[in-house]
Order: C-alpha cells, then sequence, then structure tokens
C-alpha cells in the first residue's frame, strides 16, 4: 500500500533495492523529522529514492478562506527540508554509503529523488475544485502529493518486506502475507536479518506456508553465496 515501490511517477518495473521498504530512514543531519518510509526504486537509468510521508486522513488542505492551513504547509515542508538534503552532493555519499547502494549504481546511474505526501481525504478537494485545480499548479516536478482514498494494493510488491536499517545492516520487521522467494529476490533478501522471525510473526500466514517458506529461506541464502555473479536464468521462476 505504500507509494512509490516502482517509482514516481509510473512503474519502471525494476524492483526496489533491498527488495523492501525501508522505515524511518535515517537521514544524517536533517533534522528530528525522518521520512515515514523510503524506497529505493531504480530503473536502467536512475536511482530514484522515494521519501514518503504519511499524515492522517482527519486532517484539511484548506481554511475556510481558502488558504492552506497550518498542518498541510508543515507537512509539505518536510518535503522541501529532504529535498534540500539530498541536493548536497556530500549528502549524496552519506546517502550511498548509509543504505550500501552498489559501486555500478553509484557511478552509472542518475541520482533521482521523489517525495510524496499522502495527506486528508479526496471529499474535501472534490468539494472545493478551484482549490484543486491550486493544489496542482504548486506541485513539483519531483513530488506526489495525494490523499488517502488513492494508495491501493501493488501486485508487483506482493513480495517486497518491510526492514529497518540497523548500524549492523538491514533487519527484517515485517513481510506480508503473500511473500515469496526465488531469484528475483535471493541477493535482496540475503542482505535482510530475522527473516525467519518475521515470517514466524505473521498470522495471516497459513501454516503450512509458512513452513515452506521457512525451509526455503536457507535454500535461496546458499544459492547466493554459491552462485554469486551469476545472471539470472529465469525471472518466473517463483515459490
Amino acid at each position: 500500500m505504500v507509494p512509490g515501490a516502482f517509482g514516481v511517477p509510473g512503474a519502471s518495473g525494476h524492483g526496489p533495492y533491498a527488495a523492501a521498504a525501508i522505515t524511518q530512514p535515517s537521514l544524517q543531519g536533517i533534522g528530528r523529522k525522518v521520512p515515514d518510509f523510503m524506497w529505493i526504486a531504480n530503473d536502467s537509468d536512475t536511482i530514484q529514492p522515494v521519501l514518503v510521508e504519511l499524515e492522517t486522513p482527519y486532517k484539511q488542505w484548506f481554511t475556510q478562506s481558502g488558504q492552506p492551513t497550518a498542518h498541510f504547509t508543515h507537512a509539505r515542508h518536510q518535503l522541501t527540508e529532504w529535498r534540500d538534503w539530498l541536493s548536497r552532493p556530500e549528502n549524496q555519499q552519506i546517502f550511498y554509503d548509509t543504505f550500501e547502494i552498489p559501486d555500478f549504481d553509484r557511478r552509472y546511474r542518475v541520482f533521482k529523488p521523489c517525495y510524496v505526501l499522502v495527506y486528508g481525504r479526496r471529499n474535501e478537494l472534490e468539494a472545493k475544485p478551484h482549490l484543486n485545480r491550486f493544489r496542482a499548479q504548486q506541485r513539483r516536478d519531483d513530488e506526489v502529493i495525494m490523499t488517502f482514498d488513492r494508495p491501493s494494493p501493488e501486485p508487483k510488491a506482493r513480495q517486497l518486506a518491510c526492514v529497518a536499517r540497523r548500524a549492523n545492516g538491514y533487519e527484517a520487521i515485517s513481510v506480508p502475507a503473500t511473500f515469496r522467494v526465488g531469484p528475483n529476490v535471493a541477493r535482496d533478501l540475503y542482505q535482510i536479518r530475522g527473516l525467519a522471525e518475521a515470517v514466524q510473526k505473521n498470522p495471516w500466514i497459513s501454516d503450512e506456508r509458512r513452513r515452506f517458506l521457512l525451509e526455503r529461506l536457507p535454500y535461496w541464502d546458499q544459492w547466493v553465496r554459491d552462485c554469486d555473479g551469476m545472471e539470472i536464468i529465469s525471472t518466473n521462476d517463483w515459490e
């Protein structure tokens, strides 16, 4: 449901780095407010960190006089702070190091962040179409501002986990009930500690499916160790 797994706007078709959404990613020096989530989307040309701020569906966009509310202005300012931080070359290097972006991607792909704000409800904007038009005109090319009515399940994200970035690497926070494994994501999942525990604690995974996943996770870890550097034979190989 978190928008941006495959880049914003549109979907590139490439899975996000680490095959996961990163919860509350730490951006050193950015201040107290960190994004709620971040995807590190990518395609053949770009590395696209998608920083996602989730507010609340109950906050209003505009005052009775038609001015943006203080809540909305503050939320929008978060995007500006993140944009300013990531625009600096020295911070981009910190970003690459913190999230262990491979050297190839650093050298040959353009760094192109995107910022997503999920805020309020659609019915307020539908009732004030002239203000909705004003809102659209204020949006920048590298940001997406949407209501809580817009996010929807992304079928291509059914195998993606949620992780936290710790001092010693990525740690699994949760996996979806639709979680699956295969060569497409094996190298990404190999970086993540605690996947088995995340599978264990998901109440929506059946006992049979849980046992199967717990048996297969070590197999794919071993596959990565044995086949490091080999190309994926079939991108449709899932289990």
